[in-house]
């Protein structure tokens, strides 16, 4: 009896004095009171870290946990470590960088709260965990919340295929940290037993993986896929040799110009200084981005990102995704999934109007290399049907919102329809379309006839960032919305699982065939309607299966 007392009064101090110490089974953890834009008092424990410092022999290596230790450690501040970005050089950006962030309302709950492991996009080659804010989700006090870092870049991505830089060591960040989450997440009030993965564009991805890794299984339940999935047409290659070989080549030093065994190669990018390797990896994006051809030709491709490896060093994708999705090889768990209504503005940003020029001199480029069609003739043949589809009376350069509506289905929908339509036969499927043009975009596009809502536009809306005191009165109604429907998910693997004023009284029904299909339309308000785009995907579906060569790592 006397020993409870001592403990609380113990707690009760720490929260007092704003900050609180947890045992997890590295060591005691110092975390701090915080607050969110509405004032809802919660715990944060800032980049603790789950990894050692992926340098020296460990860098292009799988992750390894840390030593132990017997200091607190200090997670009441974050230590501003990022990885290494490859678009653009930051103070902060280091190798040491395999932190993560975990925030709970309450880290003494009996009864252990579900737990929302979020992992952030950028294309593999940028993005960092902490500028996304937690606040929201805990206002509604219903779940833990856990943002990671993971390596970007060459440094998280560069392959040969061989076991030697053995691929996809940002995704194995990701699954160290999951496991870290499963054996330490109690401890600051969530259960390990309930956890929810959650991305959007190439995290989305990024889960999408998870759920086909056998490495990855019983670590979580459920799955949240915006704007995103291992089959989009950017997400996957069978191999990135080349772009391992050709990075080298752009450091610095000739001593890499002519290295051809992946052994030495490895000995001399280890000793090599981390900022001259992302130097190079800025260099080679940037005479990719203005290979134009090459750029049409896979369709903003992603440089760095996941490969099919084809060795024995603790391998994480074995088989090509969509083929192994088609298989019934995943990890089989409830998805909430969707997309926005005009993903495709975003190209609008960067200087796309040459590209229609391309597009217009040969209708080829609008075949991607997905579709491994070797042949000219079908080749010029897909081109045209693809031409004829969206923009059939005139040229793209006249028909920006046609080139636009291509991009959105090509790069975005068609894949994450395809998706959830070959899982609902097997789990849960929940389906959503947002489509909400608010004030709360940091950068907005638009063109006349086109949809509203760009790819990444919905960011602010589950997440706090610094603009969040800006929202309008409906804003923060589809903010309450979204944290509502994701919480619910997390909860109870049912994003309406009753009657909601809040949610306007809908109960979203999951899918169960692509003949007729239900959605949750997220707009000013909530609605369920159906077959989205179903004319549009049939066209890419047919036309994948009757041009396309395959077996397919995407769709």
């Amino acid at each position: 009896m006397c020993s409870a007392i001592i403990l609380f009064l113990f707690v009760i101090s720490s929260v007092v004095a704003h900050d609180v110490i947890v045992n997890t089974k590295s060591g005691r953890v110092k975390g701090a009171v915080e607050h969110s834009f509405n004032g809802t008092k919660y715990f944060a424990f800032h980049t603790i870290r789950y990894a050692k410092a992926p340098v020296g022999a460990l860098r292009f290596q799988a992750p390894v946990p840390p030593d132990p230790w017997t200091d607190v450690y200090d997670a009441t501040t974050a230590n501003g470590a990022i990885c290494y970005q490859v678009s653009f050089d930051l103070t902060n950006e280091t190798e040491d960088c395999l932190f993560l962030s975990v925030y709970s309302p309450n880290p003494w709950k009996k009864e252990k709260y579900p737990v929302v492991f979020h992992i952030h996009g950028g294309g593999f080659y940028f993005g960092w965990a902490d500028i996304y804010g937690p606040g929201y989700f805990m206002d509604s006090a219903r779940v833990v919340v856990v943002n990671i870092n993971y390596r970007l870049g060459p440094f998280g991505f560069l392959s040969t295929q061989d076991g030697v830089f053995p691929g996809n060591m940002g995704l194995k960040d990701q699954l160290l940290a999951l496991k870290w989450v499963h054996e330490n997440i109690a401890a600051f009030g969530g259960d390990p037993d309930r956890v929810t993965l959650m991305g959007e564009s190439s995290g989305a991805t990024s889960v999408d993986y998870h759920i086909l890794s056998p490495r990855s299984a019983g670590l979580f339940r459920a799955a949240v896929l915006l704007s995103g999935t291992a089959i989009s047409s950017w997400a996957s290659k069978v191999d990135r040799s080349d772009v391992t070989f050709d990075t080298a080549k752009l450091l610095n030093s000739s001593d890499f110009y002519n290295v051809k065994d992946t052994r030495q190669l490895l000995s001399k990018l280890q000793r090599a200084d981390a900022r001259e390797i992302d130097a190079a990896s800025k260099a080679y994006k940037d005479g990719f981005d203005q290979n134009r051809i090459v750029k049409l030709a896979e369709l903003q491709v992603t440089y760095y990102a996941a490969v099919v490896e084809k060795h024995n060093n603790q391998p994480f994708i074995t088989e090509r995704p969509y083929e192994s999705f088609l298989k019934g090889h995943y990890n089989k768990v409830p998805i909430f999934l969707g997309m926005v209504d005009e993903e495709g503005l975003i190209v609008m940003i960067d200087d796309y109007l040459w590209m229609l020029d391309e597009f217009d001199k040969n209708n080829s480029l609008l075949v991607t290399e997905t579709f491994h069609i070797k042949d000219r003739r079908k080749l010029r043949r897909v081109g045209t049907l693809i031409k004829q589809e969206y923009s059939p009376d005139t040229s793209f350069q006249q028909n920006h919102v046609g080139s636009v509506k291509f991009y959105t289905d090509q790069c975005f929908q068609k894949s994450i329809l395809k998706r959830a339509f070959i899982d609902a036969p097997r789990v849960p499927v929940y389906l959503y379309l947002f489509t909400y043009e608010g004030q709360k975009e940091s950068f907005h596009v638009t063109i006349p006839g086109a949809d509203n809502v760009m790819h990444s536009e919905d960011f602010g809306y589950p997440w706090e960032f610094d603009n969040s005191v800006n929202f309008t009165k409906q804003d923060k109604l589809v903010k309450d919305r979204m944290i509502r429907i994701l919480t619910n998910f997390a909860t109870f693997l049912d994003p309406t699982p009753k009657e909601d004023p809040l949610l306007q009284y809908v109960r979203w029904p999951t899918i169960k065939n692509d003949s007729n299909y239900p959605y949750l339309e997220i707009g000013t308000d909530l609605s369920i309607k159906k077959n989205y785009k179903q004319d549009k995907f049939k066209f890419w579906d047919n036309l994948f299966h009757n041009y396309g060569e395959g077996p397919f790592e995407v769709f």
